[in-house]
């Protein structure tokens, strides 16, 4: 979302809000009874809204001879930690705070009904055939990529490749070159395809079963499962996801309550717990086994002698963990994926 969309959402929220009657001009939004430039605010764009995106907006806003509001795709705790500590005017799909001097007022809202309009030209969602796809391209943001390759690498027909490469197109997140057999496609922005992926990916999480694994260690406990799954059950394999598997990768300090970990094929849920050495179990459960489209494994390997997601999915499913996930899922981003 550019910035003279973001001032046309700020002006539709502050007038509904009821704090007067807002117009949006280019990045700038102003009171319509207001005289020129008093209290105008400027829109600061903080992309998608972690924590570096957002300090840097800080910095930047400093130089603003307006007042500056930041604003973002989606916050993350942190970096809203620092928007308040900063006493910042701050907008993004949940929260909005804005401090007005002319009138003198505050504005805080939370959980807008009405999200930030993101302006689609398909509703394509990133998950299934399609997010095994998105994980191709994010696997190497830089290829010109074939459609036969995406294909390949996306674990996925023809037509689901052909398909998803046509609507991201339409949404400038890949552009394409050459003609007939010599058309490529590279990814334009691998921070907005990232973001549209995880925030697609959730719904992909469907679970099929809960157990409880003796707990030896973050490492230890998902190499024994591995171990015991590779000699008890051959043929299966269970992907360990989110917070722990995040730990191979980006070993951050932090508790995790719950393992996660996919798998592609039909066995039987029993089945896949008992190869793995857990108990099932109604409460008191620390493992999560969800059943997803073979896509959902495009880029997992052996990490350390544990079978594990892509760090792009990881990276999903670790913001869909109400325990310190988004943290984990930041530094993972900062620290690995770099975008």
């Amino acid at each position: 979302m550019n910035t003279e969309t973001y001032a046309l959402e700020l002006a539709r929220r502050l007038t509904q809000a009821e704090a007067g009657s807002f117009h949006a001009h280019g990045d700038t939004v102003a009171l319509d009874s207001s005289p020129s430039n008093v209290g105008t605010l400027q829109i600061i764009d903080a992309g998608s809204g972690r924590t570096e995106q957002t300090m840097q907006a800080l910095r930047h806003s400093q130089s603003s001879a307006l007042t500056p509001v930041i604003v973002g795709r989606h916050f993350s705790q942190r970096a809203r930690d620092e928007l308040d500590s900063a006493d910042a005017n701050y907008m993004d799909d949940r929260y909005l705070r804005v401090r007005l001097h002319s009138p003198s007022m505050l504005i805080r809202l939370q959980d807008e009904a009405a999200p930030l309009h993101e302006q689609r030209a398909t509703t394509l969602r990133l998950g299934g055939a399609a997010g095994g796809v998105a994980l191709a391209l994010l696997s190497d943001p830089t290829r010109e990529w074939k459609v036969s390759d995406l294909a390949a690498e996306g674990r996925v027909s023809l037509g689901a490749a052909q398909n998803t490469v046509v609507s991201l197109e339409s949404e400038a997140l890949l552009e394409r070159s050459g003609k007939g057999p010599a058309t490529r496609r590279r990814v334009t922005d691998p921070t907005a395809l990232l973001d549209r992926y995880a925030r697609d990916a959730a719904a992909d999480r469907k679970v099929i079963a809960r157990g409880f694994l003796l707990d030896n260690g973050i490492l230890d406990t998902m190499r024994a499962a591995a171990t015991r799954q590779r000699s008890g059950t051959p043929g299966v394999r269970a992907w360990f996801t989110g917070v722990s598997a995040a730990q191979l990768v980006a070993p951050h300090v932090t508790a995790v309550r719950t393992y996660e970990a996919w798998v592609s094929t039909a066995h039987r849920e029993d089945f896949i717990l008992s190869g793995m050495g857990a108990l099932s179990v109604d409460e008191g459960a620390n493992l999560v086994v969800m059943r997803g489209h073979k896509g959902v494994l495009v880029g997992a390997e052996i990490r350390n002698g544990v079978p594990s997601v892509s760090v792009f999915r990881m990276y999903a499913d670790a913001l869909a963990d109400p325990a310190r996930g988004e943290e984990q899922a930041e530094y993972l981003r900062e620290t690995v994926i770099g975008f």
